[in-house]
């Protein structure tokens, strides 16, 4: 044989499976954003470590190694052991962990009790409570903190100007009230509230009402079905807050530093000039942190509990009373509560900026205007008194409004950039979720959000700002920050929305060849609207007010958070004020607008008529160990409509997806026709949409953002094939004369669109003339237009029409044969003989008349302007076949589409299938678990288990010869009976049985049969199969199946049931399992052995009885009318010759025959 062949074979597999790889968008997007974001996250990270060994001339480091450039650890010793180490480091930690867990403790408090309140108790105003109490956090981080300076601060307590409270009304808080680790405690825990609020309320919103329902009908108390239902249930949220919370409280740099706490960030900034390489230490102990907090998460995730808490049928959830003025005095105090730390800021703000100076209050006790000035807002000159230092009022001063333009291009940059990519992984990822890489690429994505930001600012100054490529103070590395620090805000945002949208939904596009674009643009992205739009603003809005990423990376003046922080150092507190108040008033308003888009808005094709033959050989699919398909073959003639039947997890639907291209199999090779669309070995993959299959989803898929007729016409706009040149102009005019032919008829079809009112249903009429005369919409419309109803003579004008029309066909021929050809029946030019062809698209009046025509087949026409949401289960269901039908698919596949209606729309649709199969002529591929839709549908049924092709072949010969114990137990209802038997053959080919405990029966075989010779040929396919087992666990490549194939073991009704444990003896060849279905157990007086009924339920045609013998029971079927009691005494024989006798060693059929009972 010659060598070189496999070689090429191994290059082209691998190069198909390149090809293959890259043909899919989620791959190109999680290989190319995995390596981005590797390098945007691991890069800083690794120049900031490397910054904690460099030397820093002028700086403290070099001070003490005596050299202005190199290496050293002597940062990590001064740091941790010198004298100044506690100051520099120890209690700056300590004061960073406090803060940390204090914030957590005041938002879970705080923000739970909160979201309990408003969705589980009857407290009022909730709707101003709920939409109110999220302020602080969407305003910037430092505003209640300087609010906190505006009402408690005083001039003999903290040395700075007086605050409210002091001025006002003489009141002197203490310095632990002011500022330090308390006043920090209660700001940061109020800003992050909102987290625990939309966390936790989001899950007692949700709660299945049952739980704790199941708990009040034991007479449980409130208190303790509070405590051991209802709080287990939200202790997953209760743990996301407080990562969330910790990371963020760890970093933060305005809190700690307007209010005098010396932590991790604040320590950074000042020992940054002259402590480089030691501050950097301090940024890589906040990274730390961020880095276990993730780990935590991961590790959370793991071991955290699986709570089922939302279902379809929940009640209503219980609300907890607080009494009738209770609910008012509760909502009162929150309301005060929510005043002071979302409205009153704002009112603060802006009443700083009309103060004459810094504390001066005096307006609020003498109410005498001239106490209160504008020069902060409108001195439009650089002068120095009173207080300007030589700046000019806010609405004239450069300085801020350059800096409001940058915030505002840095944000919009940011939340682009950031917003764009976020929606890619998060889109790719759920594609992909099982992948170990896209597992990676999520955790990378998010890393930036749990680091602190002072400490992803300070590793990005590190990087792009040194002698090789200096980005600082540019709008440039502003931007690169904060997209890889905002990322996780889309692609979180992304990825939950993602999730909850079934995959269904975007194959049902592939399917139909929709490009990537197109379905991103026009199906994923509208349906997802409202998360996506949230991916883009909450990065914009969170940029607006960012200070901890943005102080290290830009000089003060910059953008407006920086601008702030200059001047409050300068002391001109009003500008400061008047900042707070711009960016807040911005924010809101971009709050608003996001709440306004995203809160209320929500065929003629020259076919082969031929269908092709499927072909499966050897295909294999395994997730791991666990094979949920193992080495199936099976074709699968033209035309067929063929059932995959088999219990839940058996691999129907796995198999189905495979055949389509939705799924890739492990191994194997898939044959449609003549052309191979899946090899493993060649490294061939037909993507699905290049198969030209139709698919038909369980939950039917259909685009909620598309009327039906969009949902049907969708997939044909996407069609661009090798189609016969039609002339549409003549079809048009030959489909109007055939209507003006007619003119009673249409006039007729037209009133009957009248209504009692005497107003026409235009659309009515139009669906009517559609369906009478097979036309498009648009020669509908046109019809309309002749109002032939309105005319007194319509058939004179029909005429005159008619005879336009008959021009307008004669011109088109003749246009025709001047190019030497002729129109067809179809209207398409022939030349030659042949029919003239070309690339192209379908016109609108094609898919139009695509549209109607399946319609008719369905019989939807009249909901084509509706939307999904607004048709009933069945309705939904013909959509979705019309949908599919639409390209002319060669092969259609569905799966359980009946599942989700109703017994009787159920049996309707298995007629209309019925119906489908013959009209088109298509192989129809269908999964079901329901043996009823599988016997009434199929002309062959492939019945599955474990993976494993069980028996394939026509209904009746799967139910009367079962090839296997399972396949007798699956097919058939009621149940066939399984008695055990113990026998040997006889000379005469007969087997004498013993069965029943003690009664004898003798089976004899419909076809001769040796039963010795029988087993020995089992035995040695077993042992066959067992060698190539064998053989293969020699492959290093070779997987183990984990779900082993097992003998099945039939159960065997007893009256007295006992606990099977296992441990009986092995089978030996002597051993039988005899099959008798229920309508061969004979009733009658003359019968062989006599039995007592156990229970009897008649059902009007027939009655299914249970009939004891001995200690066993089996059940029969007697047609008619025939009452039985329970307990009477009745003999009976076996029926016929289709009793199936079963090995009960292997469990194969041996043989059908007939059992004489004695």
């Amino acid at each position: 044989m010659n060598q070189a062949i496999p070689v090429q074979s191994g290059a082209a597999a691998v190069l198909n499976r390149l090809r293959t790889f890259f043909s899919k968008p989620h791959n190109v997007i999680l290989l190319l954003l995995g390596i981005i974001l590797t390098v945007t996250t691991v890069a800083p990270i690794v120049a900031i470590v490397q910054d904690t060994f460099k030397i820093h001339p002028g700086t403290i480091d070099a001070h003490l190694t005596g050299r202005n450039e190199g290496y050293t650890i002597v940062n990590y010793i001064d740091l941790f052991t010198s004298n100044v180490a506690k100051t520099n480091l120890w209690t700056p930690l300590w004061n960073t962990i406090l803060l940390s867990v204090g914030s957590c403790l005041v938002a879970v408090i705080y923000g739970g009790l909160f979201a309990f309140l408003i969705t589980r108790s009857n407290l009022a105003w909730k709707k101003y409570l709920s939409a109110i109490f999220i302020f602080p956090y969407i305003m910037p981080q430092w505003t209640l903190a300087v609010v906190w300076q505006n009402v408690f601060n005083s001039n003999a307590v903290t040395g700075t100007s007086n605050g409210l409270l002091a001025a006002t009304f003489g009141v002197q808080m203490p310095m632990w009230w002011c500022k330090g680790l308390f006043p920090s405690v209660i700001v940061l825990g109020l800003h992050y509230s909102a987290f625990a609020y939309i966390l936790v309320g989001g899950i007692f919103r949700n709660m299945d009402a049952n739980l704790e329902e199941a708990a009040t009908i034991l007479d449980t108390p409130k208190w303790k079905t509070m405590f051991r239902v209802t709080l287990p249930m939200v202790k997953p949220a209760i743990l996301s807050t407080v990562l969330l919370v910790f990371s963020s409280a760890m970093g933060s740099y305005p809190v700690p530093h307007y209010l005098g706490l010396t932590t991790l960030s604040t320590k950074y900034v000042s020992l940054n000039s002259r402590y480089t390489g030691e501050a950097s230490i301090l940024a890589i102990i906040m990274m730390i942190f961020g880095i276990v907090i993730m780990l935590m998460n991961q590790m959370s995730l793991r071991s955290r509990k699986s709570y089922t808490t939302v279902t379809g049928k929940s009640g209503q959830s219980s609300k907890i009373s607080l009494g009738k003025a209770g609910r008012f005095i509760i909502a009162l105090i929150l309301v005060i509560l929510t005043f002071f730390t979302s409205i009153f800021p704002i009112v603060s703000f802006a009443f700083e900026t009309f103060l004459p100076n810094p504390g001066d209050y005096s307006f609020l006790y003498t109410g005498d205007s001239s106490n209160l000035t504008t020069k902060w807002w409108t001195t439009s000159e650089n002068i120095t008194e009173n207080g300007m230092y030589g700046q000019k009022g806010i609405l004239y001063n450069q300085t801020i409004w350059s800096a409001f333009k940058g915030t505002i291009l840095v944000s919009v940059c940011c939340a682009l950039l950031a917003g764009t990519i976020g929606t890619m992984i998060g889109y790719a990822v759920a594609k992909k979720r099982r992948s170990k890489w896209a597992n990676y690429v999520n955790s990378v994505a998010f890393l930036p959000y749990l680091m602190p930001s002072l400490a992803v600012g300070a590793a990005f100054f590190i990087l792009f700002s040194n002698e090789h490529l200096n980005l600082f103070n540019t709008y440039t590395l502003l931007i690169i920050a904060g997209t890889v620090k905002y990322i996780p805000f889309a692609s979180r945002s992304s990825l939950n929305s993602m999730l909850q949208l079934s995959g269904e939904i975007e194959e049902a596009a592939i399917i139909q060849d929709v490009p990537w674009v197109k379905r991103m643009t026009r199906i994923i992205i509208p349906i997802q609207k409202s998360s996506i739009i949230s991916g883009y603003m909450l990065p914009f809005m969170t940029c607006l007010r960012e200070l901890s990423l943005f102080m290290l990376l830009c000089v003060q003046g910059f953008i407006l958070s920086t601008t702030l922080d200059y001047f409050d150092e300068m002391g001109l507190y009003a500008f400061s004020s008047g900042i707070n108040l711009i960016l807040i008033i911005t924010i809101l308003v971009c709050n608003t607008l996001v709440n306004k888009v995203t809160g209320s808005e929500m065929c003629i094709r020259d076919r082969v008529k031929t269908m092709p033959e499927i072909r499966l050989e050897h295909v294999t699919k395994r997730w791991g160990k666990f094979y949920a398909v193992d080495d199936l073959d099976l074709v699968i003639e033209d035309n067929a409509f063929v059932t995959l039947l088999g219990p839940s997890g058996c691999g129907k639907t796995t198999t189905l997806r495979m055949i389509a291209g939705l799924e890739t199999p492990t191994s194997g090779r898939i044959t449609i026709g003549d052309r191979v669309v899946f090899d493993s070995e060649k490294g061939i993959n037909i993507p699905a949409n290049k198969r030209k299959v139709g698919f038909l989803f369980q939950n039917y898929a259909l685009w909620p953002n598309m009327t039906v007729y969009k949902n049907i016409a969708f997939g044909l706009t996407n069609i661009k094939d090798e189609l016969p040149r039609i002339d549409f102009e003549a079809k048009k005019a030959a489909q109007l004369i055939e209507v003006l032919k007619r003119p009673d008829e249409t006039v007729r079809i037209i009133k009957e669109c009248v209504d009692k009112k005497g107003k026409l249903d235009v659309n009515k009429a139009h669906i009517k003339l559609i369906d009478r005369f097979e036309i498009s919409m648009f020669s509908a419309k046109t019809v309309m237009g002749w109002k032939l109803h309105e005319s007194l003579e319509p058939g004179t004008v029909a005429a005159a029409r008619l005879a336009e029309c008959e021009k307008a066909l004669e011109t088109a021929r003749a246009k025709c044969a001047a190019e030497g050809c002729k129109l067809n029946e179809d209207f398409a030019y022939v030349k030659d003989g042949k029919v003239q062809t070309s690339v192209r698209k379908l016109t609108q009046e094609e898919i139009d008349l695509t549209v109607r025509r399946v319609a008719r087949i369905v019989k939807i026409g009249m909901f084509m302007d509706r939307y999904p949401s607004e048709l009933s289960g069945g309705q939904q269901q013909r959509v979705a076949i019309a949908r599919t039908l639409a390209p002319e698919p060669t092969v259609l596949f569905m799966d359980e589409p009946l599942s989700n209606l109703d017994a009787k729309l159920r049996l309707e649709m298995r007629s209309e299938l019925q119906r489908l199969h013959i009209d088109t002529g298509s192989t129809f591929i269908y999964v079901t678990h329901d043996q009823m839709e599988a016997m009434t549908l199929a002309t062959k049924i492939c019945l599955i288990d474990n993976g494993v092709l069980q028996q394939y072949d026509a209904p009746l010969d799967v139910y009367n010869r079962p090839n296997s114990l399972f396949v007798a137990d699956f097919v058939g209802n009621p149940a066939i009976n399984f008695i055990e038997a113990t026998g040997k053959q006889r000379p005469d080919g007969g087997i004498a049985l013993d069965m029943l405990g003690g009664v004898s029966a003798t089976f004899t075989p419909n076809e001769k049969l040796d039963l010795a010779k029988w087993f020995r040929d089992e035995d040695a396919k077993d042992e066959a199969k067992r060698a190539r087992e064998a053989e293969l666990a020699k492959d290093k490549k070779h997987v183990e199946k984990a779900n082993k194939d097992t003998v099945f073991r039939c159960h065997i009704p007893m009256v007295n049931e006992a606990e099977d444990f296992g441990d009986e003896e092995s089978p030996t060849d002597g051993d039988f399992i005899i099959g008798v279905r229920p309508e061969f157990i004979k009733l009658s007086d003359s019968g062989a052995i006599e039995g007592e009924i156990y229970s009897a339920m008649p059902t009007g045609m027939e009655t299914t009885v249970r009939i004891k013998i001995g200690d066993y029971l089996l059940t029969g079927v007697v047609f008619g009318g025939v009452l039985y009691k329970i307990g009477e005494k009745v003999r009976l024989d076996f029926d016929g010759s289709g009793v199936v006798l079963f090995s009960r060693r292997n469990g194969r059929l041996i043989s059908l025959g007939s059992v004489e009972l004695k």
